[in-house]
């Protein structure tokens, strides 16, 4: 409600004293109160609520939105999908991509807003940036910040904390074992990193009248020193498959749509392609839609799956599968869970549609499997308005459809 009303002046006293701070504590429930507060000022003052956006029949009522919302605004809304009808509204976490509420989300909200009250200066959070990039063990870099904090479980720490220990060096026998001692001051650890430093076998050599070390047995120490550490960080890399990821149809008896994506960042256009086959690789139907606005690419992927089940419908056929290469919104649909979030209605009208074809399974694909969808998704951007094809496919569309049954061919 209060998005509806932000083009008129008026309503922004109205949304102040609703949200008016109180000289106490903010509960949950004073948050669900000040919503309703919110919402009941300003359906007097406007004389509609959210509901009277969406007609009966799940559609958008295209005058009021227009006549609520900034034109910007009003394509966005009027580019979402069709609502669920007599579906109830719920608390949604707005900290949390899934919407709901966790300790660890609520943790990461806190110490944020800690952050943000300047409890650390500009200069120590480009430190800590630097030293999370540093191409170092994470174990190491874990101890580094445990050490900046006190964190680290020396005598004198342990001690400090009441608990029941000697705070002396076990190594060295000097009092208060602090974290700079074990790192710097004890006799083992300036012995260590004198070792590490290479200092025993070549500064003191020469401070003591022994030979030191010559320009090229440092530059070969050096080396030694740089190759070590390159293999200590290389990564484990995994076997690198040299074929190409492919179509594959469908079971006999069984339809397979694939979807896709495209958003140009440039102009700011987005669309999507679908695409139905039958286990003989023939096309069933096609589709290609420009997208006015475009949230996010999460909520474009979520908007192509439903697209494809809503063709799957026009069309008539039952028994389908759904691929996409969005990994997010595949383990959404095939999880059945419904996020608390933007996509959340995308999610749920997807997996009622799906109930009504028979969807069988939703799959995740490399690009390469999902090529025709992605390159109708492409086609998009020069179209006007959503384009379907049943007989015919634009030529270019056309021969990769041609490839992926040559394809499949080939591998059978």
């Amino acid at each position: 409600m209060e998005e509806m009303s932000v083009k008129f002046p008026d309503c922004e006293d109205i949304i102040s004293s609703s949200w008016k701070e109180s000289s106490r504590a903010i509960e949950l429930s004073d948050v669900q109160k000040k919503i309703n507060t919110c919402a009941v000022n300003l359906s007097k003052w406007s004389r509609h609520k959210f509901g009277d956006l969406c007609l009966p029949s799940g559609d958008w009522n295209y005058a009021l939105v227009h006549n609520s919302f900034l034109p910007d605004d009003a394509a966005l809304i009027l580019n979402l999908p069709r609502l669920s009808p007599n579906r109830d509204d719920t608390l949604c976490w707005h900290f949390d991509r899934k919407g709901f509420y966790s300790v660890r989300s609520g943790y990461k909200v806190a110490i944020g807003l800690k952050e943000r009250a300047g409890s650390a200066s500009p200069q120590l959070s480009s430190w800590w940036r630097f030293l999370w990039k540093c191409n170092v063990p994470n174990k190491c870099k874990i101890f580094f910040w445990k050490a900046f904090h006190g964190w680290l479980p020396t005598f004198a720490t342990l001690a400090r904390r009441r608990v029941d220990v000697l705070d002396h060096c076990l190594f060295c026998g000097a009092a208060n074992e602090s974290i700079t001692h074990v790192l710097w001051s004890c006799q083992l650890a300036v012995d260590v990193w004198r070792m590490l430093l290479g200092e025993e076998s070549n500064r003191n050599c020469v401070v003591h009248g022994a030979v030191g070390w010559n320009a090229a047995d440092l530059v070969a120490w050096v080396d030694n020193f740089a190759s070590d550490f390159r293999v200590a960080n290389e990564p484990n890399h995994k076997e690198i498959f040299s074929h190409q990821p492919t179509w594959k149809p469908p079971k006999l008896g069984e339809f397979k749509i694939n979807c896709d994506t495209s958003f140009r960042l440039r102009s700011g256009t987005a669309g999507v392609g679908v695409i139905i086959r039958n286990y003989k690789g023939t096309t069933i139907a096609a589709k290609s839609s420009p997208v006015l606005g475009c949230n996010s690419i999460e909520m474009l992927e979520a908007h192509a799956c439903l697209v494809g089940l809503q063709l799957a419908i026009d069309v008539g056929i039952s028994g389908v599968v759904l691929e996409s290469d969005a990994e997010g919104v595949v383990r959404l649909l095939s999880n059945h869970i419904v996020p608390r979030t933007e996509i959340g209605a995308i999610i749920r009208r997807s997996l009622d549609l799906g109930a009504s074809v028979h969807l069988l399974s939703v799959d995740a694909v490399r690009r390469g499997a999902n090529s025709v969808a992605h390159n109708l998704a492409q086609l998009a951007h020069s179209l006007d308005g959503p384009m379907v094809w049943l007989d015919s496919l634009p030529p270019d569309i056309a021969r990769l459809v041609s490839l992926d049954s040559s394809a499949f061919a080939c591998s059978v």
